[in-house]
């Protein structure tokens, strides 16, 4: 757990990722990135909005979940996310976050 100011969050850190997790309808990936080279650093990607609190499943807004599949032989990670209703299958902003162990530019 990590505790910043007054709020706490709990997150999962495997060396090139994080994701806070969280009753906002917060879903997007964003990287950082390294100070001196510009390389990509770590990508943080929001959990998508899966709580039954204040925020998800309002003005037509399905609630989400973000999957992670890591694949630890070709030291990759991809991530998506999925709705609680409807085409539940259906892997939405499907993106590769780490390849060959290397995190993986956000315009590749």
């Amino acid at each position: 757990m990590l505790v910043v100011g007054s709020k706490l969050f709990v997150y999962l850190i495997l060396k090139h990722f994080l994701t806070p997790t969280s009753d906002h309808v917060n879903q997007y990936c964003a990287i950082s990135r390294d100070e001196t080279s510009n390389e990509p650093k770590l990508w943080m990607c929001y959990a998508g909005g899966a709580g039954f609190g204040g925020y998800g499943g309002y003005n037509g807004y399905h609630r989400r979940v973000r999957f992670f599949d890591i694949d630890m032989n070709k030291a990759s990670i991809a991530t998506y996310k999925r709705v609680e209703y409807g085409d539940t299958e259906k892997q939405i902003d499907y993106q590769i976050i780490v390849d060959s162990g290397r995190v993986r530019d956000k315009d590749l």
